[in-house]
């Protein structure tokens, strides 16, 4: 008799159980709707705050490329003077902007390869300034000529390198693949697809959340005022939905699985 009751108790809760864990998937899968559309927003704001930033440096770059012309043709050590000092001014804004940048990128060549850069540039200044000279003091000296012709090209070529560097797409390496950020978004956004909470676990979402927000932070800090309000509201909705709307799912979904295995 009590084996009968004990059957008939488990069937009534097994019928209940069911409605119950169709909505507790129900739950689930808005949940991860609502973060795959905040981590698609946040994506578009940053691809257009970091697009804005990259413009900024090409036409820095573009400035200095303008100055080092004029430099070039500079035919007495007056206008030399003059045309040094705005090249240095440029070249100056120039370096503050790729020095920023190759700090907030991700993948380690990428920022090496404009370091490099910048250091080439360096080095070029002192040899650009006396070969100038000693055009101007000895306009017919060929080697002069040569050595101008020389460190013009080599300053040219290391400010073009920085602007290819900036638009370059990088091939897995050693380093792993370029691009840390869209690496670890469609990550996210593979396993948003997914329903299982072991998934979750396994892969990391927290630190992926993580670290899309970190990254987006550092791109977010040079932008103008305004992007960057908006960037941080998407900030704010993406750790609260990480902090507490995953949190509950999650809470709800071991609850469900545990009264299943129970019966």
């Amino acid at each position: 008799m009590n084996e009968t009751e004990d059957e008939v108790t488990r069937m009534e809760m097994c019928a209940l159980l069911e409605p119950v864990t169709v909505s507790g998937q129900h739950v689930l899968l808005v949940s991860q709707k609502l973060t795959a559309t905040v981590v698609q927003i946040l994506s578009q704001v940053l691809l257009v705050s970091d697009d804005a930033t990259v413009r900024t440096i090409v036409v820095a770059a573009a400035q200095v490329l303008e100055c080092l012309s004029q430099l070039g043709c500079s035919l007495d050590t007056m206008t030399l003077l003059k045309s040094f000092q705005e090249f240095s001014d440029a070249l100056i804004l120039l370096k503050g902007l790729t020095v920023e940048r190759a700090r907030s990128l991700q993948d380690p060549r990428q920022a090496q390869s404009l370091l490099d850069s910048l250091g080439t540039l360096s080095k070029c200044i002192s040899m650009l300034h006396t070969a100038m000279l000693a055009t101007i003091k000895h306009p017919s000296n060929e080697q002069a000529q040569a050595a101008k012709a020389y460190i013009l090209d080599k300053v040219e070529s290391s400010v073009k390198d920085i602007v290819d560097t900036l638009h370059s797409r990088c091939d897995p390496g050693s380093y792993g693949p370029c691009g840390f950020y869209t690496g670890r978004r469609n990550s996210l956004m593979k396993l948003l697809d997914t329903f299982s909470i072991h998934l979750f676990r396994s892969n990391g979402l927290d630190s992926m959340v993580r670290d899309i927000v970190f990254h987006c932070m550092l791109v977010a800090n040079p932008s103008p005022y305004t992007d960057r309000l908006i960037q941080v509201s998407h900030f704010v909705s993406a750790m609260a939905f990480d902090a507490k709307s995953m949190e509950n799912v999650e809470s709800s979904c071991l609850s469900l699985t545990r009264l299943r295995s129970w019966i």
